[in-house]
Protein backbone atom coordinates (compact mmCIF):
# COMPACT_ATOMS: atom_id res chain seq x y z
CA UNK A 1 0.00 0.00 0.00
CA UNK A 2 2.76 2.44 0.91
CA UNK A 3 4.56 1.64 -2.33
CA UNK A 4 1.42 2.42 -4.34
CA UNK A 5 1.02 5.75 -2.52
CA UNK A 6 4.65 6.62 -3.21
CA UNK A 7 4.28 5.85 -6.93
CA UNK A 8 1.11 7.96 -7.06
CA UNK A 9 2.82 10.87 -5.32
CA UNK A 10 5.82 10.77 -7.66
CA UNK A 11 3.53 10.54 -10.71
CA UNK A 12 1.47 13.54 -9.56
CA UNK A 13 4.46 15.73 -8.71
CA UNK A 14 5.09 17.15 -12.24
CA UNK A 15 1.42 18.06 -12.69
CA UNK A 16 1.22 19.73 -9.30
CA UNK A 17 4.40 21.70 -9.97
CA UNK A 18 3.17 22.91 -13.38
CA UNK A 19 -0.25 23.85 -11.96
CA UNK A 20 1.36 25.64 -9.02
CA UNK A 21 3.70 27.59 -11.30
CA UNK A 22 0.82 28.59 -13.58
CA UNK A 23 -1.48 29.58 -10.74
CA UNK A 24 1.25 31.42 -8.84
CA UNK A 25 1.96 33.61 -11.89
CA UNK A 26 -1.40 35.35 -11.59
CA UNK A 27 -0.95 35.83 -8.38
CA UNK A 28 -3.37 33.77 -6.32
CA UNK A 29 -6.13 34.68 -3.91
CA UNK A 30 -5.85 33.58 -0.27
CA UNK A 31 -7.97 30.50 -0.95
CA UNK A 32 -6.11 29.65 -4.15
CA UNK A 33 -2.81 29.86 -2.28
CA UNK A 34 -4.15 27.55 0.42
CA UNK A 35 -5.46 25.02 -2.12
CA UNK A 36 -2.11 24.96 -3.97
CA UNK A 37 -0.22 24.51 -0.71
CA UNK A 38 -2.63 21.75 0.23
CA UNK A 39 -2.12 19.96 -3.09
CA UNK A 40 1.66 20.27 -2.82
CA UNK A 41 1.62 19.02 0.77
CA UNK A 42 -0.61 16.07 -0.15
CA UNK A 43 1.65 15.14 -3.06
CA UNK A 44 4.69 15.26 -0.79
CA UNK A 45 2.85 13.15 1.77
CA UNK A 46 2.08 10.54 -0.87
CA UNK A 47 5.62 10.51 -2.24
CA UNK A 48 6.99 10.11 1.30
CA UNK A 49 4.49 7.43 2.28
CA UNK A 50 7.28 5.14 3.49
CA UNK A 51 8.73 7.86 5.69
CA UNK A 52 7.47 8.87 9.12
CA UNK A 53 6.58 12.36 7.80
CA UNK A 54 4.25 10.99 5.11
CA UNK A 55 1.08 10.49 7.19
CA UNK A 56 1.60 13.82 8.98
CA UNK A 57 1.88 15.66 5.66
CA UNK A 58 -1.27 14.01 4.34
CA UNK A 59 -3.24 14.92 7.46
CA UNK A 60 -1.89 18.48 7.31
CA UNK A 61 -2.98 18.75 3.66
CA UNK A 62 -6.46 17.44 4.50
CA UNK A 63 -6.80 19.91 7.38
CA UNK A 64 -5.66 22.86 5.25
CA UNK A 65 -8.02 22.05 2.38
CA UNK A 66 -10.93 21.41 4.76
CA UNK A 67 -10.48 24.71 6.59
CA UNK A 68 -10.09 26.61 3.31
CA UNK A 69 -13.18 25.00 1.80
CA UNK A 70 -15.17 25.76 4.94
CA UNK A 71 -14.12 29.41 4.86
CA UNK A 72 -15.01 29.69 1.16
CA UNK A 73 -18.42 28.11 1.73
CA UNK A 74 -19.25 30.73 4.35
CA UNK A 75 -17.70 33.82 2.71
CA UNK A 76 -18.47 33.03 -0.94
CA UNK A 77 -22.22 32.63 -0.60
CA UNK A 78 -23.05 36.12 -1.90
CA UNK A 79 -21.68 39.63 -2.34
CA UNK A 80 -23.14 43.04 -1.63
CA UNK A 81 -25.16 43.27 -4.85
CA UNK A 82 -24.31 39.92 -6.44
CA UNK A 83 -25.87 36.62 -5.49
CA UNK A 84 -26.54 33.36 -7.25
CA UNK A 85 -29.62 31.17 -7.45
CA UNK A 86 -30.29 27.76 -8.95
CA UNK A 87 -33.28 27.78 -11.29
CA UNK A 88 -34.94 24.43 -11.92
CA UNK A 89 -37.41 23.35 -14.58
CA UNK A 90 -40.27 25.02 -12.71
CA UNK A 91 -38.46 28.36 -12.39
CA UNK A 92 -38.18 28.02 -8.61
CA UNK A 93 -34.99 29.25 -6.99
CA UNK A 94 -32.69 28.36 -4.15
CA UNK A 95 -29.31 29.55 -2.88
CA UNK A 96 -26.01 29.05 -4.69
CA UNK A 97 -24.80 25.47 -4.93
CA UNK A 98 -21.92 24.44 -2.67
CA UNK A 99 -19.61 23.82 -5.63
CA UNK A 100 -20.13 27.43 -6.75
CA UNK A 101 -18.61 28.69 -3.48
CA UNK A 102 -15.49 26.54 -3.23
CA UNK A 103 -13.03 28.48 -5.40
CA UNK A 104 -12.24 32.10 -6.14
CA UNK A 105 -13.16 32.71 -9.77
CA UNK A 106 -10.18 35.02 -10.23
CA UNK A 107 -7.77 32.11 -9.80
CA UNK A 108 -9.50 30.12 -12.54
CA UNK A 109 -9.92 33.05 -14.94
CA UNK A 110 -6.43 34.52 -14.65
CA UNK A 111 -4.60 31.20 -14.75
CA UNK A 112 -6.65 30.22 -17.80
CA UNK A 113 -5.88 33.55 -19.46
CA UNK A 114 -2.17 33.06 -18.72
CA UNK A 115 -2.27 29.61 -20.31
CA UNK A 116 -4.07 30.85 -23.44
CA UNK A 117 -1.66 33.76 -23.71
CA UNK A 118 1.38 31.49 -23.34
CA UNK A 119 0.15 29.01 -25.95
CA UNK A 120 -0.85 31.70 -28.44
CA UNK A 121 -4.42 30.40 -28.74
CA UNK A 122 -5.89 33.89 -28.44
CA UNK A 123 -5.91 35.84 -31.68
CA UNK A 124 -7.12 39.29 -30.73
CA UNK A 125 -5.27 42.58 -30.11
CA UNK A 126 -6.88 42.95 -26.67
CA UNK A 127 -5.13 39.83 -25.39
CA UNK A 128 -1.85 41.72 -25.14
CA UNK A 129 -1.97 43.12 -21.63
CA UNK A 130 -5.43 41.68 -20.92
CA UNK A 131 -4.38 39.80 -17.77
CA UNK A 132 -3.52 43.01 -15.84
CA UNK A 133 -6.85 44.50 -16.95
CA UNK A 134 -8.68 41.40 -15.73
CA UNK A 135 -6.79 41.46 -12.43
CA UNK A 136 -7.73 45.11 -11.90
CA UNK A 137 -11.38 44.34 -12.68
CA UNK A 138 -11.40 41.46 -10.22
CA UNK A 139 -9.87 43.79 -7.65
CA UNK A 140 -12.70 46.25 -8.20
CA UNK A 141 -15.30 43.51 -7.89
CA UNK A 142 -13.74 42.18 -4.69
CA UNK A 143 -13.61 45.68 -3.19
CA UNK A 144 -17.28 46.23 -4.04
CA UNK A 145 -18.67 42.75 -3.38
CA UNK A 146 -16.24 40.73 -1.25
CA UNK A 147 -16.07 37.01 -2.04
CA UNK A 148 -18.79 35.98 -4.49
CA UNK A 149 -20.00 32.62 -5.84
CA UNK A 150 -19.14 31.58 -9.40
CA UNK A 151 -20.82 29.17 -11.86
CA UNK A 152 -17.44 28.10 -13.33
CA UNK A 153 -17.03 24.73 -11.60
CA UNK A 154 -20.68 23.76 -11.92
CA UNK A 155 -20.49 24.54 -15.64
CA UNK A 156 -17.43 22.41 -16.24
CA UNK A 157 -18.89 19.40 -14.45
CA UNK A 158 -21.91 19.56 -16.77
CA UNK A 159 -24.46 20.83 -14.24
CA UNK A 160 -26.15 23.44 -16.47
CA UNK A 161 -29.38 22.41 -18.22
CA UNK A 162 -33.05 23.44 -18.30
CA UNK A 163 -33.60 20.97 -15.44
CA UNK A 164 -31.36 23.10 -13.25
CA UNK A 165 -28.93 25.94 -13.96
CA UNK A 166 -27.07 28.65 -12.08
CA UNK A 167 -28.02 32.28 -12.54
CA UNK A 168 -25.91 35.14 -11.22
CA UNK A 169 -28.13 38.02 -10.15
CA UNK A 170 -26.98 41.59 -9.58
CA UNK A 171 -29.73 43.57 -7.86
CA UNK A 172 -29.96 47.05 -6.29
CA UNK A 173 -29.85 47.25 -2.51
CA UNK A 174 -32.74 49.72 -2.48
CA UNK A 175 -35.96 49.88 -4.47
CA UNK A 176 -35.72 48.22 -7.88
CA UNK A 177 -37.28 49.56 -11.06
CA UNK A 178 -39.57 47.43 -13.19
CA UNK A 179 -36.74 47.04 -15.73
CA UNK A 180 -34.48 43.98 -15.75
CA UNK A 181 -31.79 42.77 -18.13
CA UNK A 182 -31.17 39.15 -19.10
CA UNK A 183 -27.46 38.89 -19.99
CA UNK A 184 -26.19 35.83 -21.89
CA UNK A 185 -22.56 34.79 -21.45
CA UNK A 186 -20.11 33.86 -24.19
CA UNK A 187 -17.71 31.01 -24.89
CA UNK A 188 -15.86 29.47 -21.90
CA UNK A 189 -18.91 29.57 -19.65
CA UNK A 190 -20.62 31.91 -17.25
CA UNK A 191 -18.18 33.93 -15.13
CA UNK A 192 -19.36 36.29 -12.42
CA UNK A 193 -16.96 39.08 -13.45
CA UNK A 194 -18.48 39.85 -16.90
CA UNK A 195 -21.96 39.73 -15.37
CA UNK A 196 -20.94 42.13 -12.60
CA UNK A 197 -19.02 44.37 -15.01
CA UNK A 198 -22.05 44.63 -17.33
CA UNK A 199 -24.49 45.08 -14.45
CA UNK A 200 -22.57 47.60 -12.35
CA UNK A 201 -23.77 50.87 -13.98
CA UNK A 202 -27.32 49.54 -14.30
CA UNK A 203 -27.71 48.27 -10.74
CA UNK A 204 -26.76 51.76 -9.54
CA UNK A 205 -29.91 52.96 -11.32
CA UNK A 206 -32.24 50.34 -9.91
CA UNK A 207 -32.02 47.81 -12.75
CA UNK A 208 -31.74 44.11 -11.89
CA UNK A 209 -29.48 42.00 -14.11
CA UNK A 210 -29.71 38.21 -14.38
CA UNK A 211 -26.97 36.12 -16.00
CA UNK A 212 -28.03 32.49 -16.62
CA UNK A 213 -25.61 29.66 -17.32
CA UNK A 214 -25.58 27.11 -20.11
CA UNK A 215 -22.73 24.85 -21.28
CA UNK A 216 -19.29 26.38 -21.71
CA UNK A 217 -19.85 26.99 -25.44
CA UNK A 218 -22.44 29.69 -24.74
CA UNK A 219 -24.82 28.32 -27.40
CA UNK A 220 -28.11 29.70 -26.13
CA UNK A 221 -29.58 29.33 -29.62
CA UNK A 222 -29.93 25.55 -29.13
CA UNK A 223 -33.15 24.01 -27.79
CA UNK A 224 -31.72 23.62 -24.28
CA UNK A 225 -30.18 27.08 -24.36
CA UNK A 226 -33.44 28.70 -25.47
CA UNK A 227 -35.30 26.85 -22.71
CA UNK A 228 -32.81 28.25 -20.17
CA UNK A 229 -33.43 31.77 -21.51
CA UNK A 230 -37.18 31.32 -21.14
CA UNK A 231 -36.87 30.07 -17.56
CA UNK A 232 -34.40 32.81 -16.66
CA UNK A 233 -36.76 35.46 -17.97
CA UNK A 234 -39.61 33.95 -15.92
CA UNK A 235 -37.39 34.12 -12.84
CA UNK A 236 -36.76 37.84 -13.42
CA UNK A 237 -40.48 38.48 -13.95
CA UNK A 238 -41.17 36.63 -10.70
CA UNK A 239 -38.84 39.14 -9.00
CA UNK A 240 -41.02 42.03 -10.22
CA UNK A 241 -39.68 42.87 -13.68
CA UNK A 242 -42.28 44.13 -16.13
CA UNK A 243 -39.81 45.06 -18.83
CA UNK A 244 -36.97 42.65 -19.71
CA UNK A 245 -34.11 43.62 -22.01
CA UNK A 246 -32.25 40.76 -23.72
CA UNK A 247 -28.48 41.23 -23.87
CA UNK A 248 -25.47 39.08 -24.68
CA UNK A 249 -21.70 39.02 -24.95
CA UNK A 250 -19.81 37.29 -27.79
CA UNK A 251 -21.55 33.91 -28.32
CA UNK A 252 -24.22 35.19 -25.96
CA UNK A 253 -24.77 38.18 -28.27
CA UNK A 254 -24.92 35.90 -31.29
CA UNK A 255 -27.51 33.84 -29.41
CA UNK A 256 -29.50 36.94 -28.42
CA UNK A 257 -29.61 38.18 -32.03
CA UNK A 258 -31.14 34.83 -33.05
CA UNK A 259 -33.50 34.41 -30.09
CA UNK A 260 -34.98 37.93 -30.01
CA UNK A 261 -36.89 37.60 -33.32
CA UNK A 262 -38.34 34.26 -32.13
CA UNK A 263 -39.50 35.67 -28.80
CA UNK A 264 -42.23 38.11 -29.73
CA UNK A 265 -43.50 40.03 -26.74
CA UNK A 266 -40.95 38.53 -24.34
CA UNK A 267 -38.37 41.31 -24.52
CA UNK A 268 -38.57 45.08 -24.78
CA UNK A 269 -35.11 45.81 -26.21
CA UNK A 270 -31.91 44.12 -27.39
CA UNK A 271 -28.25 44.74 -26.48
CA UNK A 272 -25.45 43.00 -28.39
CA UNK A 273 -21.84 43.28 -27.20
CA UNK A 274 -19.02 41.92 -29.39
CA UNK A 275 -21.14 39.57 -31.46
CA UNK A 276 -24.07 39.13 -33.85
CA UNK A 277 -25.21 36.24 -36.05
CA UNK A 278 -24.63 36.81 -39.75
CA UNK A 279 -28.06 35.41 -40.64
CA UNK A 280 -29.95 37.03 -37.79
CA UNK A 281 -33.23 38.67 -38.90
CA UNK A 282 -34.17 42.00 -37.37
CA UNK A 283 -36.04 41.62 -34.10
CA UNK A 284 -38.22 44.72 -34.37
CA UNK A 285 -36.89 45.82 -30.97
CA UNK A 286 -34.93 48.95 -30.09
CA UNK A 287 -31.36 47.70 -30.40
CA UNK A 288 -27.93 48.70 -29.12
CA UNK A 289 -24.85 47.13 -30.74
CA UNK A 290 -21.47 47.66 -29.06
CA UNK A 291 -18.36 46.41 -30.87
CA UNK A 292 -14.61 46.89 -30.96
CA UNK A 293 -13.40 47.97 -34.37
CA UNK A 294 -10.30 45.74 -34.10
CA UNK A 295 -12.17 42.62 -32.94
CA UNK A 296 -10.46 39.55 -34.45
CA UNK A 297 -12.93 36.99 -33.05
CA UNK A 298 -16.27 38.37 -34.24
CA UNK A 299 -16.84 40.68 -37.19
CA UNK A 300 -17.15 44.46 -36.61
CA UNK A 301 -18.39 44.90 -40.19
CA UNK A 302 -21.16 42.37 -39.62
CA UNK A 303 -22.19 44.06 -36.38
CA UNK A 304 -22.23 47.49 -38.01
CA UNK A 305 -24.27 46.16 -40.94
CA UNK A 306 -26.80 44.54 -38.59
CA UNK A 307 -27.25 47.77 -36.62
CA UNK A 308 -27.72 49.74 -39.84
CA UNK A 309 -30.31 47.50 -41.47
CA UNK A 310 -32.22 46.92 -38.21
CA UNK A 311 -32.38 50.57 -37.14
CA UNK A 312 -30.18 50.08 -34.10
CA UNK A 313 -27.64 52.32 -32.42
CA UNK A 314 -24.06 51.29 -33.14
CA UNK A 315 -21.28 52.14 -30.67
CA UNK A 316 -17.83 51.80 -32.25
CA UNK A 317 -14.98 51.32 -29.78
CA UNK A 318 -11.21 51.45 -30.22
CA UNK A 319 -10.78 47.89 -28.93
CA UNK A 320 -10.77 44.22 -29.85
CA UNK A 321 -13.03 41.41 -28.67
CA UNK A 322 -12.71 42.32 -24.99
CA UNK A 323 -14.09 45.84 -25.41
CA UNK A 324 -16.39 45.49 -22.40
CA UNK A 325 -13.33 45.22 -20.15
CA UNK A 326 -10.77 47.45 -21.84
CA UNK A 327 -13.28 50.23 -22.68
CA UNK A 328 -15.48 49.83 -19.61
CA UNK A 329 -16.27 53.54 -19.15
CA UNK A 330 -17.54 53.94 -22.71
CA UNK A 331 -19.56 50.73 -22.55
CA UNK A 332 -21.10 51.83 -19.24
CA UNK A 333 -22.16 55.16 -20.76
CA UNK A 334 -23.77 53.43 -23.75
CA UNK A 335 -25.65 50.97 -21.54
CA UNK A 336 -26.96 53.63 -19.17
CA UNK A 337 -28.17 55.82 -22.04
CA UNK A 338 -30.00 52.85 -23.53
CA UNK A 339 -31.33 50.90 -20.55
CA UNK A 340 -31.66 53.46 -17.74
CA UNK A 341 -35.34 53.36 -16.70
CA UNK A 342 -35.17 57.11 -16.13
CA UNK A 343 -34.44 57.50 -19.85
CA UNK A 344 -36.74 54.96 -21.41
CA UNK A 345 -35.99 53.71 -24.92
CA UNK A 346 -38.59 55.21 -27.23
CA UNK A 347 -38.94 53.87 -30.75
CA UNK A 348 -40.76 55.92 -33.38
CA UNK A 349 -40.28 53.04 -35.80
CA UNK A 350 -39.35 49.91 -33.95
CA UNK A 351 -37.27 48.65 -36.86
CA UNK A 352 -37.88 46.16 -39.66
CA UNK A 353 -40.08 43.17 -38.99
CA UNK A 354 -38.33 39.92 -38.08
CA UNK A 355 -39.20 38.40 -41.46
CA UNK A 356 -38.50 41.29 -43.81
CA UNK A 357 -35.56 43.65 -44.21
CA UNK A 358 -36.25 47.34 -44.49
CA UNK A 359 -35.05 49.27 -47.52
CA UNK A 360 -34.25 52.23 -45.36
CA UNK A 361 -32.90 52.70 -41.90
CA UNK A 362 -35.50 52.87 -39.19
CA UNK A 363 -35.03 55.66 -36.71
CA UNK A 364 -34.77 54.90 -33.02
CA UNK A 365 -34.85 57.75 -30.57
CA UNK A 366 -33.19 57.39 -27.17
CA UNK A 367 -35.10 59.64 -24.80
Amino acid sequence: MKTALTVLGVALSPFVLVAAALLASTPLSWSGTAYVLGAATLTAGLALAKKRAGPWLRWAALALVTVTAGARLSTGARGEAVTMVTVDGHASTSSARLLARLVDEEDVALSGARALEATGLWHDPDTRGLVPVMRAAYGEMRAAEGDVPSPVLTTYVGAQSPRGFDMVIAAPAGPASDTAVLFLHGFAGNFTLPCWRFARPLVARGVTVGCPSTTYEGHFWTADGAAIVTLAREALVARGAKRVVLAGLSNGAISASLLAPRSKGAFSALVLVSGVAGDAPCSGLPTLVVHGRRDAMTSPALARSYASRCGGRYVDLDAGHFAMLVRATEVDAALVAFVDPGRRVVSRAAGPSPTRRSRGRARVRYA
